[in-house]
This record gives C-alpha cells, structure tokens and sequence, in this order.
C-alpha cells in the first residue's frame, strides 16, 4: 500500500453515537474527539456541527440532532456533514504538526474556521467502527459515503469491542490495580475526600492506565488473566451512549450467539436526570445539552444506594448536594457549581460525621466567574453601598439574582439505574446480570476464560464508582470456583479507539480491508471478510 507523503496510512475514526474519535494509526490517542451531533441555539441562525460545538459559548438553549437513533446510523446525510467537518479538523490539526498530504478534498468546501484545506482522503485507509449486528443497508450507505463522496481508497469496518479486545490482549499482566486520582472538594482537605489509591512505579502505573485491574489480584487471578490473554478470550462491556453490550469472545473472535444488551446508555441517563429535575425543581426539559454536561461532570455510582439516601435527608446538611448556578447569558455562559456550605466541609472534613464516606465529583469555581464575583464586590465596595444593592451576594453563595439548580440524590440514584433497571419500569436484567446471561449462553468450557478477562469500556464507565460497584455485583454472582478479574481502563471511551489506533499499525491490517475497486466490482453492504 502507498503511503502518504505526512508517513501515515490510515485515518482511524471511532464513530459513537455520543462522540467521535478521530485520528491516526499507531497514535497512543486520538487527534480529535468531539460530539456526534450538530447544535442549533434557539432563535439564531447559527449552527455548530462537530467539533465547532466544543467552541460554542453557550450551552443552554440548544436544539441538537443526532445521526443515531438507538446506536444505529440512521441520518446520512448528518454524519456524512459532521465527519467532512472532522476531516477538515484533522487537516488542520496535522497541519500544525508538520504534516504533509493535505490538499482539497471532494465533497465541496467545510465550514471549518480552522483551515481552509481539507484531508486528502484517497491517499488514506479508513477504520471506522461499527455497531454489533450492523444492518447491510446502513454498512452499504456507509461504503457509498465513503469511497465515493470521500475518495478512500479502502475501508475497514468493525465492531469497536473487536478492537477493544485487541487492546487489551496485546497488554501485559498487570496485577495491582492503577493509583486512584483523589477527589478534590473545595474547602476539604485532600485525604478525606479520597480513598487514596496504591502507589506503584511510574512505569507500571503508565501503564496500568490502560487496563489494570479494579483489585489487586492473586496469583490465582493472575494466572486465570494470563490465561484469557493467551487465548484471546474474554468479556468486553460496551456502556456507552445508546445502550449496554456484553459481547463474549474466543480467540480473538467474537461469540454471536453471546452478545446480550441492555438497553440503557448516556442518552437515556441523560433524559432520566433531565425528567427528574424538570419534576422536582426547575424545568430543564429544552436544556438537553446542558443537564448532558452536568450528568457528566455530577453523577456517580452508589455502593450502597439505601445509605447514601439517608445521608442525603435533610438537603441543607447533604454531603451528596450540589447547587448547580446556571448560565445567565452575561458573565456565566456554561454554569457552575457553587462552593460547599461551612457546614457540609465541617462534615467532610476529619472528625466529621460524613468523613470518608463515597461521594460525587464537586468541580471548582471557574476562575472567570472568581473575577467577575471579585471585580463587582470591588465596585460595590467604591459605590459604598452598605446593603450590596440589587446584586448582593450570600456569603459563599451566587449572587441572589442567579437561578440556582439543586441536585442531590439524583445524582446518584439516576446512574443506578443501570444496576437496577426495573426501578424505571425497565424489565431487562442490570449490568452484572447481562454478563452472567452472556456467559451461560456460550459454551460452559469458556467459563473460566470469559471471567478471567472481563473488560469495562465506553463513556458510561467513566462514572466514578462504576467499576468497584459492577465487580461487587459480578463477583457475588460467579461461582466461587472461577476466577473474576474485571479490567478497569481509566479513560474506558478512548479504548477502542486504542485498540484500532494499534490494529491498523499492524500488518494484518491490510488482509482485511475493502478496498474501492472491490466496492465498484462487488457494490456495498457485502461482508467478505
């Protein structure tokens, strides 16, 4: 294969329903990751497609489309604007650094800001991964998107736990889980916010970023990981943002009579937060954009949901509370998290009554809103207005103009539902249960193989609290005679982007491809490999 004049050979494209990973093979990460979405602020002309929303100043008010529904590709024409808005991107990003083959690309001009050029893609491979049990109209579509709007020269596309899976496997055995990053709270000092975590040596604790273990394991554990490693065999959970897959493997082939779903992901997580809210407190049912920020940056997973709901009574000494200051248009266009009261530091603090117990994320004050809060103090203070006037503030607290959005338990009881999905009147079985379901469906020989390799990706296992609380659930429902070893990447939405990055490195990555003149020979949607 010709390589192109910038060194590399493949663009690899990791297209979520939730996001999009752009980039290179054999990169350690990708270029570019952004929203698989376009975005239009209500009343305004303007549309941000891409990654042009990673740029928007403002976050409320946004109308959002989506090429996916149910993780399918369902909006061609959508996906096909939002990649040719990621090509440009790329360029622009391989342009400043220093790389060549760019030129003007087919399907006319980008609405990139960014550069004016575009990917040369006939000088490039492309990776795309796809959903599990793909539809052959949608992989036809896709062939036509790509070899003849965009000019690929050839096409790999596959499931993204295919490419988890190679990931991991090609890792060594880890067998102390990777250091815990502590948990800042405002006003709270470092160690009783954080459980800590085991301190091992930088060389290890690099890698173990990409794959170790949620416990350390023994010599039994290490044995049956080193034993699912060598016959390419193993779980990959894929919790992302339409919904959740057990898919089983064996040497290194995926087991299709296994694969079971769970049909909840971030989209759906999203929108219990955002009804829940909208019924308790204020009406966020327009502010989907937003409340998908706060889910991410707010919710966690309970260890024990009963405990943490008699915490969370009453509101004004809850240590899980978080008032969320939304945006006001002026100086704070993305919202905030205020501080915690005196009163809930106290309590968080050594000697408190919530001192070490589990919590929720509690992101600082933007430095910005700092100044502003500062710069109108100072105003307030030269005026001599005694009372503070119209826009006096409490004291560690928004200004009493500011709308302010109370979050408490739901932020963590929404995220259980992924563990319990009856209690929203979902008859399907929890993440735990659908990995026991998959397991019993394959060959029972397996067994001790598919446990001894269980890997947790997509965006959903980020949630601090997932993978501690999904191997206490697995591990109470295996037999106790199989080793369980749940491999916890700490950047779980990137892994299968990892893994293709790597496969495409590869040389067996050229046996598998579909290259054009097959698509003009054989047509699309056809599965030769």
């Amino acid at each position: 294969m010709q390589q192109s004049q910038g060194g590399h050979q493949v663009v690899v494209l990791d297209n979520g329903a939730g996001s999009i990973k752009l980039g290179f093979e054999g990169e350690a990460n990708p270029r570019l990751v952004f929203p698989n979405c376009t975005a239009k602020p209500k009343g305004e002309r303007q549309l941000y497609v891409g990654d042009a929303l990673l740029e928007a100043r403002e976050l409320g008010g946004m109308v959002l489309r989506r090429p996916h529904d149910r993780g399918f590709m369902v909006n061609y024409d959508l996906e096909r604007d939002i990649w040719q808005r990621g090509f440009a991107s790329l360029a622009a990003a391989a342009a400043a650094g220093q790389l060549q083959g760019m030129g003007s690309g087919p399907g006319g001009g980008s609405s990139s800001s960014k550069s004016k050029a575009a990917l040369d893609c006939r000088a490039y491979s492309l990776l795309l991964t796809e959903p599990l049990f793909n539809f052959d109209a949608v992989r036809a579509a896709t062939e036509e998107i790509v070899f003849e709007e965009f000019g690929f020269n050839s096409l790999l596309a596959a499931p993204a736990p295919f490419f988890s899976l190679h990931h991991i496997c090609n890792l060594p055995v880890i067998a102390q889980p990777a250091p815990q990053r502590p948990l800042s709270i405002p006003g709270v000092p470092a160690a009783a916010g954080s459980a800590g975590g085991q301190v091992i040596d930088s060389a290890e604790a690099a890698l173990a970023t990409y794959g170790a273990p949620v416990r350390a394991l023994s010599a039994a554990g290490v044995a049956a990981l080193t034993a699912a490693k060598a016959a390419g065999a193993g779980v990959i959970i894929d919790a992302g943002f339409s919904a959740a897959y057990a898919v089983p493997f064996f040497d290194g082939q995926l087991l299709p009579g296994g694969v079971r779903r769970l049909g909840l992901g971030g989209k759906a997580l999203t929108n219990l937060l955002k009804e829940t809210v909208s019924y308790r407190s204020l009406n966020m049912a327009d502010e989907g954009l937003l409340m998908e920020r706060l889910k991410d940056q707010l919710c966690w997973v309970s260890q024990d949901a009963v405990a943490d709901l008699h915490r969370s009574n009453p509101l004004n000494r809850s240590p899980h509370r978080r008032d969320v200051v939304l945006p006001d248009g002026v100086h704070n266009l993305r919202g905030y998290v205020n501080p915690p009261t005196a009163e809930v530091v106290a309590a968080l603090s050594p000697g408190g009554k919530h001192h070490g117990i589990a919590t929720g994320p509690w992101p600082a004050k933007p430095q910005h809103i700092i100044d502003v809060e500062k710069k109108e103090a100072a105003e307030r203070a030269a005026a001599g207005a005694a009372e503070g006037g119209s826009s006096k503030q409490r004291a560690g607290g928004p200004s009493v103009s500011d709308q302010v959005l109370q979050l408490n338990n739901e932020l963590f009881m929404v995220p259980e539902a992924l563990f319990r999905p009856s209690d929203i009147g979902l008859q399907q079985a929890g993440m735990a249960e659908v990995v026991m379901q998959a397991v019993a469906a394959c060959p029972p020989g397996l067994a001790p193989l598919l446990y001894g390799q269980v890997v947790l990706t997509g965006g959903c296992c980020n949630l601090p609290g997932f993978a501690a609380r999904f191997e206490c659930e697995l591990r109470t429902m295996v037999p106790s005679d199989f080793e369980l070893v749940v491999l916890a990447p700490q950047e779980p939405e990137l892994t299968a982007w990892q893994g293709a990055s790597a496969f495409a490195a590869g040389d067996n990555y050229w046996q598998c491809v579909r290259t054009k003149q097959q698509y003009e020979e054989q047509g699309g949607g056809r599965r030769d490999r």
